[in-house]
């Protein structure tokens, strides 16, 4: 895993070229989770359909983290639960405002989170 979350990193290397704008959306999961068990397929497709890609000006860095494997990753979210998904809108590869707690888990549900939040 690639624990690539402050912006100085290679997935955001790309956004800190010419002002640009991203999406940083993290799934935090464990792997003895029924619940995230059964949400990962969806994330999964997600992140090989989209993580990368641009999106109306944005580019997304669509990324999942096992908390057994990445204790700072779910301190540093907060988490409490699993698994959970939380979003960060950077400039320059740098969060802008507060991280946004994101309440769905189907695919559909989080295309519609990225095209809704890529504005």
């Amino acid at each position: 895993n690639r624990d690539v979350i402050s912006g100085n990193g290679n997935a955001n290397a790309n956004a800190n070229a010419g002002g640009a704008k991203g999406i940083n959306l993290f799934m935090i999961y464990t792997s003895w989770c029924g619940h995230s068990k059964k949400a990962l397929p969806d994330f999964d497709k997600l992140i090989n359909d989209y993580d990368g890609k641009t999106m109306n000006g944005y580019l997304l860095n669509i990324k999942k983290y096992d908390a057994d494997e990445n204790k700072a990753i779910a301190k540093k979210y907060g988490v409490r639960g699993f698994p959970s998904y939380v979003c960060e809108i950077t400039q320059n590869g740098k969060p802008k405002g507060d991280v946004i707690n994101v309440n769905t888990r189907s695919y559909d549900g989080l295309l519609n989170f990225l095209k809704n939040n890529a504005q």
